[in-house]
């Protein structure tokens, strides 16, 4: 015995009327089994303006590439060089080099400070870390290359010497960001030991000794023990100047918003207390200045020899160029920049976009091939 009812069948792929099925499925209640012919539903399609439909998404899609065209997520040329003419014109006038970790690295940077406008000092930036072996070398993690620590600064004396000699002298600096302890104590040893500090001076080269010796703004542990480094520059290297810095990480919305607190102030002047040495400059991370302005202000009243050096990817964004401009002093600023969008700013302008594109997405699938209307076949019934 078969029971007969009309159902009514949901099938958007199917719109126009085909062979039909047959479903089997048991009825565990009765005890029989229940068998029922489906049979496609026939399709109409309601009215719509189409022409109405194009206009709209043609407009929506000008206004987004006016939108895209309009953003400041990523550089521009015209930020880029008022980000250079910043940097060039203030009273640090440094031009900065990274990653010369290698010789040809190191010679191209030697043929850029060939370049650089006069009255500026041309700064190369390296990485010191110790290997397991015990050897000192120049590298960035993941270190795919490196040349040993010797041979790097032996190379930069050598130019600047030969410079010289030939009636074209180069004013270049060098700043060594420390990795571990382990590299500041054999670097600033052997240095001391060859009397390269002398040297160095001889030929107008100034030495930064960098290294992150508290924990910052979303980072983790610092990198090097304050209290060793202190203690170690003070002893073999009292000339040179120090770049202390907080170990941070990408800003995300919350810790961007707290910025440097002052408890990171705070013990930031306990580190400058384990030293004699004045001759200091902060490393402070651009995207985290804004928010710190009090902050700041507070870390350069302690001393008048203090001084901060703005680094990372910040400065793209024009709110972070005009507080440079309206707040910093020129004479107590070095500039460190990356002429890169920082990478919040990149996060929350992508998320932005997927909202945008949303709605078109949605006209593009919907819109063109139209929804359709169903109705009830009447042919499909029960067997």
């Amino acid at each position: 015995f078969l029971s007969v009812e009309e159902q009514m069948i949901e099938s958007p792929k199917v719109r126009e009327p085909s062979v039909g099925w047959v479903s089997v499925r048991p009825d565990k209640k009765n005890k029989q089994r229940k068998c029922t012919l489906r049979l496609p539903v026939s399709v109409t399609e309601g009215p719509q303006n189409r022409l109405l439909r194009y206009w709209i998404i043609t407009v929506y899609s000008i206004l987004l590439i006016w939108v895209f065209a309009k953003t400041r997520w990523r550089p521009l040329p015209v930020e880029v060089q008022r980000m250079r003419y910043i940097e060039e014109t203030w009273g640090s006038g440094i031009v900065w080099s990274h990653g010369a970790n290698i010789t040809p690295l190191l010679r191209t940077a030697f043929a850029a400070a060939k370049k650089i406008p006069k009255g500026s000092r041309f700064f190369l930036e390296a990485d010191i870390k110790t290997t397991l072996e015990g050897r000192l070398i120049m590298c960035h993690p993941p270190c795919p290359a490196w040349m040993e620590f010797k041979d790097w600064i032996t190379a930069i004396a050598s130019f600047v010497e030969e410079q010289k000699e030939k009636g074209e002298p180069v004013t270049m600096g060098v700043k060594l960001d420390f990795k571990d302890v382990f590299a500041v104590k054999y670097g600033l040893e052997w240095m001391k030991t060859h009397r390269m500090d002398k040297k160095l001076a001889e030929l107008d080269i100034h030495v930064w000794l960098n290294a992150d010796v508290l924990s910052g703004p979303g980072g983790y542990k610092e990198r090097v023990d304050a209290e060793s480094f202190m203690a170690l520059a003070s002893e073999h290297f009292p000339a040179a100047m120090l770049s202390l810095g907080w170990v941070t990480k990408i800003p995300w919305l919350r810790v961007w918003w707290n910025g440097y607190t002052s408890k990171y102030i705070d013990d930031m002047l306990k580190v400058t207390q384990m030293s004699n040495i004045t001759n200091i400059t902060f490393a402070i991370r651009a995207e985290y200045a804004p928010q710190s302005t009090e902050q700041l202000r507070r870390l350069l009243a302690a001393n008048a020899n203090y001084t901060l050096t703005l680094w990372g990817a910040g400065a793209m964004d024009e709110w972070v160029l005009r507080w440079i401009e309206s707040t910093l002093d020129p004479d107590r600023t070095f500039l460190d920049l990356s002429p890169e969008p920082m990478f919040w700013v990149m996060v929350f302008s992508l998320t932005l976009w997927g909202v945008l594109l949303s709605p078109l997405m949605f006209m593009l699938t919907h819109w063109i091939r139209p929804p359709i209307r169903r109705r009830h076949h009447p042919h499909a019934h029960d067997v």
